[in-house]
């Protein structure tokens, strides 16, 4: 008898802890996505030669713990001596499309988990976009080297065994854009549209309560893109 009332004791204090251990990852990946425009922008800049204020820079640098780029630690250059920058372009950009096209054909198979299956790709959308989206950016900074003969040749700041002269160049330097319309654009926008769809739950405390009593089947997946926000 003993034992069942300390076990009925124990429980919500369980519960409690992983309540407050979820919320603070919940924060921390708020925080993280919070900072992720800043160091897109810190990209662009770097590839356009544009220079930030020196705290700004330096702010930026120092969470790009946040960035995560898994293609270096698969040691393919090691294993596949052709294995260069362009060839990178194409597996961080359509690694997470065929994931995320696996993900979107499996909510239409399964209808009723279809919102939290909508969840999990914005989260992969979200993990992979900084990452792709500085490898992308990267692909157009280019590094000219002047040669003894007075001409130049252009090879690519990040790999220079790339050449930027070369036709496979331009043809990936193409893919390479139609990317950044898909992922530094692309999945902003779409936030956007997620977000303004569903703007009247979100922006009304009485309509996001009844939602969340019914146990957030509308907006749930859309809580990590808004639960640090306020409604003006």
């Amino acid at each position: 008898m003993r034992k069942s009332y300390l076990s009925q004791q124990k429980a919500p204090k369980v519960g409690l802890r992983l309540t407050v251990l979820f919320i603070t990852l919940q924060q921390r990946f708020l925080r993280a996505y919070h900072h992720r425009f800043g160091q897109i922008a810190v990209n662009i800049g770097f590839n356009c030669d544009i220079r930030f204020p020196e705290m700004f820079e330096n702010v930026l640098s120092a969470l790009a713990v946040v960035n995560i780029d898994i293609i270096p630690s698969l040691g393919m250059s090691c294993k596949l001596s052709s294995f260069d920058y362009t060839d990178k372009i194409f597996a961080v950009t359509l690694v997470p499309l065929f994931l995320g096209l696996i993900l979107l054909m499996t909510s239409f198979l399964f209808i009723n988990s279809r919102k939290r299956i909508i969840g999990i790709l914005l989260a992969l959308s979200f993990i992979v976009l900084v990452g792709v989206s500085t490898t992308l950016f990267h692909f157009f900074k280019c590094d000219l080297m002047a040669l003894p003969d007075g001409t130049a040749e252009a090879y690519l700041f990040k790999d220079y065994s790339v050449d930027c002269s070369t036709s496979k160049y331009r043809t990936v330097s193409t893919f390479a854009t139609i990317m950044i319309a898909v992922y530094p654009i692309g999945i902003p926008v779409s936030y956007f549209a997620l977000l303004f769809k569903h703007r009247k739950i979100l922006s009304d405390a009485k309509a996001r309560a009844e939602e969340e009593a019914q146990g957030d089947t509308t907006v749930g997946h859309l809580k990590f893109l808004e639960a640090s926000y306020k409604p003006a």
